[in-house]
């Protein structure tokens, strides 16, 4: 797997929030992408998952083109903002609706991975009322749940415990010698632990490309 971005360029009306920007990101890779606030990450992240189209320049994942007629990433697992789960399901539900679309996971794999994650005492709990860490790792699993060959995560350590953390940040050092993922943090030691470079974006324009 690879992801090419060539020359990108995003812009709502006169505001350009990308800008021009080419980078290539190989498989058995991890990298990171920071940043301050507002300075594009999760655009760019947006960019190359096809959620948002370009202005001008390309996205390719391989030899295929991002957003020609329409198409989207595939084979990723994505953790972009909060894609809505149903609040008044319960943790299991939600998770089994994903599981049942996305097809490649069994039930039995399903509840490892709610196991490794500790939600097991959650999973009749309903959405609606679980804590902002519980809710984050179903974000998590929700991502997984297919073993996507590519994983692309914005703050996927938000509202996480030390516990949970450490042992994703060690799931994801395993993920990253046989697939490709790209990772927001501003957590700069998850960043550290797991990237191999890490680019820094300002104001739409990377501005620092380091290999760790």
């Amino acid at each position: 797997m690879m992801i090419k971005l060539e020359n990108v360029v995003k812009k709502y009306g006169e505001k350009i929030v990308i800008d021009n920007v080419s980078i290539t990101f190989n498989n058995h890779k991890a990298y990171g992408i920071c940043g301050p606030n507002g300075g594009g990450k999760t655009q760019l992240l947006k960019l190359i998952c096809g959620f948002i189209k370009a202005n001008s320049g390309n996205v390719y994942q391989d030899d295929i083109k991002i957003r020609n007629k329409n198409n989207f990433i595939k084979d990723a697992g994505i953790i972009i903002e909060n894609p809505a789960f149903i609040k008044n399901l319960t943790v299991l539900e939600n998770l089994e609706l994903i599981r049942k679309i996305k097809e490649k996971t069994n039930k039995e794999e399903l509840d490892e991975y709610i196991k490794y994650f500790n939600l097991d005492k959650y999973k009749f709990y309903l959405y609606k009322n679980l804590s902002l860490g519980t809710k984050q790792k179903m974000l998590i699993i929700q991502a997984l749940i297919d073993r996507p060959k590519i994983l692309i995560l914005d703050e996927p350590f938000n509202a996480l415990d030390q516990k949970t953390c450490d042992k994703f940040i060690a799931y994801l050092k395993e993920y990253k010698k046989n697939n490709l993922l790209i990772l927001c943090s501003h957590g700069k030691e998850e960043i550290n632990l797991i990237c191999d470079e890490i680019y820094r974006i300002e104001e739409g324009e990377i501005t620092n490309h380091e290999k760790i």
